[in-house]
């Protein structure tokens, strides 16, 4: 069994590219175009998401969000 964990979006930056996160989120986490449209949404709107993630893919899945400009806690 993988050990998951998670991962906080909190936030965003200037910058943040909203087309890039929602095919990162339809690809990495296979969420529909509507479910990932609302996770960018929410995001927009200063809601904190929480993604589960696999402990060995945490940290590039974390790097990966910073570089299209979301704050991870």
């Amino acid at each position: 069994m993988t050990a998951m964990g998670k991962i906080v979006l909190e936030g965003w930056n200037p910058g943040l590219n909203k087309v890039a996160l929602n095919h990162f989120l339809r690809g990495r986490f296979g969420q529909s175009l509507g479910a990932a449209k609302r996770v960018v949404d929410d995001l927009l709107e200063n809601q904190l998401i929480e993604l589960a993630v696999p402990d060995a893919e945490m940290n590039d899945i974390k790097l990966a969000l910073e570089a299209i400009g979301v704050r991870v806690a």
